[in-house]
């Protein structure tokens, strides 16, 4: 199963014309770019010797190196963020170490960073001297001696301790801080036998095709025509259970509760007018109306 780092890059000031470019990201020699805010890749599982440096405009390197034990099937996220005034002290912390789920996969793949050889050296993070040829200046972070390499951390691989077996709750509790927990029947710890059938990891599971021009069109049309059966179905209900003929008018918005012409009465329709100032006159059923017709267009006289 796959390991994921998701690496999230602050300025406190918030100066990014202070930098050439956002920060670089080296694991055991192969590096890839970062950029300011989260990038979550694909990281091989194990104990991951991560270095993250940024350069500024002035040729001046700021970094830190830290030791990620990272179990497959798991996401890790770390914060790095320079300092503020030049030679002081990088962070790089881990806020937490969840389950691996589809929401990581998405990342990786939207971000789409791959870890590669590089084509220089990896410049000497944290060694305290500089290179008069070349112009850089790196400086030490505190100006202490080396240490060695910092504690894995993590839970180990083979241990009783495993990530939470809780559902990820990765891109809502961003930095919570997470403490390995003891392994339980559904999620074991890694190293120990897993399921008879294992899940697909990514990129087997394959997404649906993107229908063709002519699919989608007959797509249309099919939908088209249910729509159609399912509204002819719907009128012949209701003439089905309505036992008057529609009443023909001239279109403008019937009065609630008018009462319907008796038999022997003209029905509503236009009539030639009997006051001679139009053409054709609206009569509703109980009396004529000021709506009028001269030269073919609708007008109004009041009658009288």
């Amino acid at each position: 199963m796959p390991s994921f780092l998701i690496v999230h890059s602050v300025i406190q000031d918030g100066r990014f014309d202070a930098y050439r470019q956002p920060p670089t990201l080296d694991i055991g020699g192969l590096r890839a770019p970062l950029d300011w805010g989260d990038i979550t890749l694909h990281v091989p599982a194990g104990d991951l010797p991560v270095t993250v440096y940024v350069v500024r405009t002035d040729g001046q390197i700021e970094g830190a190196k830290i030791t990620v034990r990272a179990p497959a099937g798991t996401g890790t996220r770390l914060t790095f963020i320079p300092p503020l005034q030049p030679g002081g002290t990088s962070q790089l912390r881990i806020d937490g170490q969840w389950a691996a789920d589809s929401s990581m996969h998405y990342y990786a793949a939207r971000d789409a960073r791959v870890l590669a050889a590089p084509t220089h050296p990896l410049p000497p993070v944290g060694e305290g001297r500089s290179r008069a040829a070349s112009g850089v200046r790196i400086v030490a972070p505190a100006a202490a001696p080396l240490a060695p390499p910092a504690q894995a951390v993590g839970p180990t691989p083979g241990s009783t301790a495993s990530v939470p077996p809780s559902p990820s709750s990765f891109g809502h509790e961003q930095g919570a801080r997470v403490d390995p927990v003891q392994a339980s029947p559904a999620h074991p710890a890694p190293g120990a036998a897993g399921p008879a059938h294992p899940q697909p990891s990514f990129g087997q599971r394959q997404p649906p095709a993107i229908p063709t021009p002519e699919e989608f069109d007959r797509l249309e049309r099919e939908a088209g025509a249910a729509q159609a059966r399912a509204y002819e179905a719907w009128a012949a209900q209701q003439r089905a259970t309505s036992h008057e003929p529609p009443a023909q008018h001239d279109g403008a918005p019937r009065p609630i509760g008018l009462v319907p012409a008796n038999a022997g009465q003209a029905q509503p329709a236009w009539y030639p007018d009997p006051f001679r100032r139009a053409e054709l006159r609206w009569f509703d059923g109980q009396q004529w109306t000021s709506s009028v017709m001269r030269g073919g267009a609708r007008t109004h006289d009041l009658p009288g």
